[in-house]
């Protein structure tokens, strides 16, 4: 991960956080930064895994990507504070 792709990667995962902060009824900001930011950060590693390579691609696709991450750990964090309590 060169140092381009890594601030990418802080940045969008901090502006997710921010932007569900504003667009979820819960004004939990220091959550939403934080799963922001490890959705970020897991999904081109998990896209890595499955074949998909950003070392050629550039910045923007990497990006996308790390954006559909946060999203994707915002569902799952919803999912998760949902389950009924045993």
């Amino acid at each position: 991960m060169t140092s381009v792709t890594l601030l990418t990667t802080v940045v969008v995962g901090l502006i997710a956080g921010f932007i569900a902060t504003h667009l979820r009824k819960r004004n939990d900001l220091p959550t939403n930064l934080i799963v922001g930011l490890l959705g970020a950060f897991v999904a081109p590693v998990l896209a890595g895994l499955i074949g998909l390579s950003f070392a050629t691609a550039g910045t923007v696709p990497y990006a996308v990507t790390a954006a559909i991450g946060a999203v994707i750990a915002f569902v799952l964090l919803d999912l998760i504070k949902r389950a009924p309590k045993a």
